[in-house]
């Protein structure tokens, strides 16, 4: 999707404060109120922007520990099936495929403490279709951002 400048520093602004209000934005854009409006209603209109949500820290709940889980599938029918099931565990927050690797599936899920990090590589491995698993707990997460400037 191509967008113009404005649609770009709007969209910027968004990222460094998704509460800003619309006369702030208009005062940034230089554009009227009624105008930024239409802007952010066709940019959500066409998926770009897809909701507005806080940033939760979640190592002020708790959640210290950031484990990576590696999965090889017995079969790549399967994957569908697999990662519907990975969804609905709760401490997963990343999934993704992946290419030119040994295994086929990486998730990221954030927990607590070891006892939870074994929970839930067991909850992992008892999903149908895993064949193997590898997991690894991050040390110091350098650098986390779910958005970056465009």
């Amino acid at each position: 999707m191509i967008i113009d400048d404005k649609d770009k520093t709007l969209v910027n602004s968004l990222i460094r404060d998704g509460r800003i209000s619309l006369d702030k934005l208009s005062k940034e854009l230089k554009l009227p109120v009624s105008t930024v409006h239409k802007r952010l209603k066709n940019l959500e209109k066409k998926g770009l922007v897809k909701g507005y949500s806080p940033v939760i820290d979640y190592k002020m709940l708790g959640y210290n520990i950031i484990l990576f889980i590696l999965i090889d599938l017995v079969e790549s029918l399967e994957r569908a099936e697999t990662i519907k099931a990975l969804k609905k565990i709760q401490n997963i927050i990343e999934i993704d495929s992946l290419q030119g690797s040994d295994f086929d599936i990486i998730i990221k899920a954030r927990c607590r403490d070891l006892s939870e990090v074994d929970k839930l590589l067991k909850e992992v491995m008892n999903i149908k279709g895993i064949e193997e698993v590898d997991s690894m707990v991050s040390g110091i997460s350098e650098k986390e951002s779910l958005t970056f400037k465009i």
